[in-house]
């Protein structure tokens, strides 16, 4: 933006609100921000002139709402002028991102794909490969991956926080040293740490919210000698067939007896990301929340 006279923003949960309010109240031409401050900012900013708004961009619909923003969303489509233009990028036609273009896109809009003939979903030169191994023996074939790998660029996706959290410990404790980002650091942290692994080139662990606000645009300078390895299922959403609770107390089932509506899932109003779990059974009641 060196040659253009547009002022631009940068608003996201975990930075300074108020300094974020002042420079809306200021006005900006050009705004990136993330849907729930940007709503907060909608909502409670004086002098943030979103009613003349002409251009609105969606991009990564679809993982957006996999992170639990869909309420956020309508809701800024709702208070946004109907008089722009709106153009919505997503990787994948799910459901919701069809409900998301309904209500924030014009009746006929204009559909572009890339690649819609293309038989296979990986770019060319991208090698991809995969391990089977029992459960007790996965840490034992990540380290000795990440041992043999060490002079590479790595990145490991962990399926929650709390997993990301414990194999960073315990990767630097037995000295190999390693990066993590995660959803719950501070953003502060988590950009720090982002700049920290461009610049090192260490390896790094992280979860999915990670990959879908930095690392996609990294990696498109410079592709050659990096390695991504995945330990398992990525999302509760995608993968919801597969989950498995670990019950405080436990429940006595009939052989054949079907859980059937008798356990229900909300989202947690508190935090968009996770999900309330509650488990009825033999007139006892327990409820858990799964991040």
């Amino acid at each position: 933006m060196t040659h253009h006279v547009h002022t631009y923003g940068l608003i996201m949960g975990g930075s300074n609100r108020s300094a974020e309010a002042q420079k809306l109240a200021n006005g900006i031409n050009i705004i990136v921000a993330t849907p729930g401050r940007l709503l907060d900012h909608m909502q409670n900013t004086p002098g943030f002139m979103y009613k003349i708004l002409q251009c609105l961009v969606i991009d990564e619909a679809d993982r957006i709402l996999d992170v639990g923003f869909e309420e956020e969303l309508k809701q800024i489509i709702k208070l946004l002028p109907t008089r722009r233009q709106t153009m919505l990028f997503s990787a994948t036609q799910t459901r919701r991102a069809e409900d998301l273009a309904r209500i924030s896109l014009k009746k006929e809009p204009l559909y572009v794909s890339v690649d819609d003939d293309k038989t296979n979903a990986t770019v060319d030169g991208l090698e991809q490969g995969y391990i089977v191994c029992p459960s007790e023996k996965r840490f034992l074939l990540l380290f000795t991956f990440l041992k043999k790998n060490r002079k590479k660029t790595l990145m490991v996706f962990f399926s929650s926080c709390m997993s990301v959290k414990y194999h960073y410990e315990l990767l630097n404790y037995i000295d190999l040293p390693v990066l993590a980002i995660h959803g719950r650091q501070k953003q502060n942290k988590r950009t720090t740490t982002f700049f920290q692994f461009c610049n090192a080139g260490t390896g790094i662990l992280c979860t999915d919210v990670a990959i879908a606000g930095y690392f996609d645009i990294y990696f498109e300078r410079n592709c050659q000698n990096r390695v991504v390895f995945s330990t398992g299922p990525q999302s509760t959403e995608t993968h919801w067939k597969q989950t498995i609770f670990l019950l405080e107390k436990p429940f006595s089932v009939k052989a054949g007896e079907s859980l059937k509506g008798k356990i229900t899932v909300q989202k947690n109003k508190k935090d968009p990301r996770s999900l309330i779990v509650t488990l009825t059974l033999n007139n006892s009641t327990q409820t858990y929340g799964l991040q």
